[in-house]
């Protein structure tokens, strides 16, 4: 499972902007999707050159997947979109802690989504939001699909974001990176309820590194929702007036997703640690078992030693001995104490699971 900290930082000391290349970074893919009310056209884009001009009765968004190629993104977002450098290094140097924040009268959002990986661990990806008067640029670290429906919505008109402009746009990319906490979330609490079960029937070693698995993937998830909660607040301030107050009023419904996914991974964890006690206690109990066994034979045997001892002592003069029937006398007294005993353990129900116990009637 990758860290919060997964790709290296530029060196210390280098001038700000600096990019850091990451190898194993996915191709750089662009598509260019324009839109208006009654109209809607996509293109590929094999040069930030093809962008142009845009018109000013569309809205566009430019969807870049993929980080393996800087010198094209540098190309589109420094030269074509004329971004800060530093807002440049923001997007392409990963992982940047979730943010929002205004820079030449253009917002900068960078968000965290999570995602499951062949593993079955969950993995976080930065998405990055560049939202201007008439154009939404949008960054992601690989091509994961969860910007899939807002692209369906505009190809088909689907609901009200072909009318409006790209502050409301950024809103629905914004709103789909959050809700990809709950598919996430979903899957670790079914993980929870099977190792919830697990540990009180068949508590082993496994069970506790599954769990810790799934703590340290609610712990990552924190990690990013709280920064995202705060990130929201800031553009539900508006300062830079880019979001209109209708799409305010979305916006703050976004804050509350926002909201319930902090609830319910708070809620996990605490039942994190449920699991963690029941297996515990789950393994206490046996431990518990095993010695009452080793206890119970033990206090068999122990009256049975004595009396053998007894008359394993090499003295020459030891009564019983010349007594004919002493070897099934003794027998018959090893069986009486055996049987009492037994007797006993079993009204107590320390035998058998008997309903008398600590002397209660």
């Amino acid at each position: 499972m990758a860290g919060w900290f997964s790709t290296p930082e530029p060196p210390p000391g280098v001038r700000p902007g600096t990019l850091t290349v990451v190898p194993e970074a996915a191709p750089t893919r662009i598509t260019l999707l324009s839109y208006r009310a009654d109209d809607v056209q996509e293109r590929r884009i094999a040069d930030p050159d093809e962008i142009g001009e845009l018109d000013e009765d569309r809205v566009y968004w430019i969807h870049v997947q993929g980080l393996g190629d800087p010198a094209v993104l540098e190309s589109l977002l420094g030269r074509e979109l004329e971004l800060h450098p530093l807002t440049v290094e923001d997007i392409l140097t990963t992982p940047q802690r979730p943010k929002a924040e205004w820079m030449q009268q253009r917002a900068l959002i960078i968000l965290r989504a999570p995602y499951v990986d062949a593993d079955g661990d969950v993995e976080v990806e930065q998405v990055s939001l560049v939202v201007g008067d008439r154009y939404v640029l949008s960054v992601e670290e690989q091509s994961s699909g969860r910007f899939q429906p807002v692209w369906d919505r505009l190809m088909q008109g689907l609901g009200p974001i072909r009318s409006q402009g790209a502050d409301y746009l950024a809103y629905a990319l914004l709103d789909a990176s959050i809700d990809a906490f709950f598919p996430v979330l979903e899957m670790l609490g079914d993980r929870l309820e099977e190792l919830e079960v697990e540990a009180m029937e068949s508590p082993t070693e496994a069970t506790l590194i599954r769990t810790n698995r799934v703590r340290n993937s609610l712990v990552i998830l924190r990690r990013v929702i709280w920064p995202q909660r705060e990130a929201l607040q800031m553009l539900l301030r508006n300062d830079a007036g880019l979001f209109a107050a209708e799409t305010g009023a979305y916006l703050r419904d976004a804050y509350e997703h926002c909201l319930q996914v902090s609830e319910i991974i708070e809620s996990y964890r605490d039942l994190v640690g449920a699991v963690n006690n029941t297996y515990l206690s789950a393994v206490s109990n046996r431990t518990n078992e095993v010695m009452r066994v080793l206890t119970i034979m033990s206090s068999l045997f122990i009256p049975l030693t004595f009396i053998a001892g007894i008359y394993g002592m090499n003295f020459e003069y030891i009564p019983e001995l010349g007594f004919r029937y002493g070897y099934f006398v003794v027998w018959a007294v090893m069986l009486i104490i055996t049987a009492f005993m037994l007797l006993f353990f079993v009204r107590r129900g320390w035998i058998g699971g008997g309903s008398k116990r600590d002397g209660a009637e």
